[in-house]
C-alpha cells in the first residue's frame, strides 16, 4: 500500500499561513466540541497530538495546568509559538516530533486531544497506543476525524471543482474520495481505540457549516488552506494551474447555486484509559 501523502511533513508546511487564516476559525467549533465531551479540571496536564497551528491547546491551556502540544510540521508549530507569545499563555510547552513515538513519559497526562491528524497517520497503531502510554490510569481521550466524505458538501464540491479543473492530475475517483482512509468508519475507529486499550468509547457526530462565500473566495481559500490542493499544485506549472483554476471555480458556482452553503461532518471519538487516578 503506497504511503498517504498527508502523514509526511511537506504539505503541512506549504499550507500553515492559509490553515490558520481559512480553516481554523471553522476548526475552532470542532474544538469546542471535543473540549466539552471531557471532564478538565485546573490541575490537569494534558497533551495535544498532532496539534497544527494549537487550535485545541489554545483553548484548553486556560482551564488547566499544563498543555503539551507536539507536531511534525516546523511551521505549524511556529504558528503555535507566536499565538502563544502573543496570547500570553505561559502553561503550554511545544514539542517538534514524530507524533508516532512521542518523547514524553509513561502514565503522566490527565487528558489527550487530536484534532482531524491522527487520521492521517501512516501508522495510527502506534499513535493510539502512544496516547495510551503517556496518560494516566483513568485518562480521557478525544479523537476526531472526517466522516465519510459523502456527508460532506463542502469536501464533496472541492473534490468536484478539482476533477473539473484538474482531472489528468487527480488520483483515482475512488482514491481521491477516500482520504481518511479508515476513521471515517465508526466501526474502524471503535476497533482501533479498543485495540490501543481504550474503553468506555462512544463516538459523536457533529455537523457544522463553513462561512458563506463567492466561488472564487471558497476556491482561494481551499487552495491555501488545504494540504492535498497545496501538495497537487506544488507539482504543477503555473500554466496548468492558471489552465484549470476557473473551470474548477465554474464548478463551485454550480454547487453554490443548488446547495447555498458548504458543510463537513466530523466524528468526535471518547474514550478512557482503564483504571483510576
Amino acid at each position: 500500500m503506497s504511503q498517504n501523502p498527508l502523514s509526511t511533513v511537506e504539505p503541512w508546511d506549504l499550507v500553515s499561513e492559509g490553515y490558520i487564516q481559512e480553516l481554523a476559525p471553522v476548526f475552532k467549533k470542532w474544538a469546542a466540541d471535543s473540549v466539552k465531551g471531557i471532564p478538565l479540571s485546573s490541575d490537569d496536564e494534558v497533551i495535544d497530538v498532532a496539534c497544527g497551528p494549537g487550535t485545541v491547546s489554545l483553548m484548553v491551556a486556560p482551564l488547566v495546568k499544563q498543555v503539551v502540544a507536539l507536531d511534525f510540521s516546523q511551521k505549524m508549530i511556529s504558528a503555535l509559538q507566536q499565538q502563544k507569545s502573543l496570547l500570553n499563555v505561559e502553561n503550554l510547552e511545544t514539542h517538534l516530533c514524530d507524533c508516532q513515538a512521542l518523547p514524553l513519559e509513561s502514565n503522566r497526562f490527565d487528558a489527550a486531544f487530536s484534532q482531524f491528524g491522527l487520521m492521517f497517520f501512516s501508522n495510527r497503531k502506534k499513535g493510539f497506543g502512544e496516547i495510551f502510554r503517556v496518560l494516566k490510569p483513568g485518562g480521557n481521550i478525544s479523537v476526531s476525524s472526517w466522516a465519510p466524505i459523502q456527508q460532506s458538501t463542502a469536501m464533496t464540491t472541492m473534490l468536484d471543482a478539482l476533477e473539473a479543473g484538474f482531472k489528468s492530475k487527480m488520483a483515482s475517483p475512488k482514491e481521491s474520495r477516500n482520504i481518511v482512509k479508515g476513521l471515517d468508519d465508526k466501526e474502524t475507529f471503535v476497533t482501533e481505540l479498543e485495540g490501543a486499550g481504550f474503553t468506555d468509547i462512544r463516538i459523536e457526530e457533529v455537523t457544522h457549516r463553513f462561512p458563506s462565500a463567492t466561488p472564487a473566495e471558497y476556491w482561494q481559500s481551499a487552495v491555501t488552506s488545504s494540504a492535498p490542493i497545496a501538495l497537487m499544485r506544488a507539482n504543477m506549472s503555473e500554466a496548468e494551474w492558471a489552465e484549470g483554476e476557473q473551470r474548477a471555480i465554474d464548478c463551485i458556482a454550480l454547487h453554490l447555486e443548488e446547495k447555498k452553503e458548504f458543510h463537513s461532518t466530523a466524528y468526535l471519538a471518547f474514550a478512557r484509559k482503564p483504571g483510576c487516578h
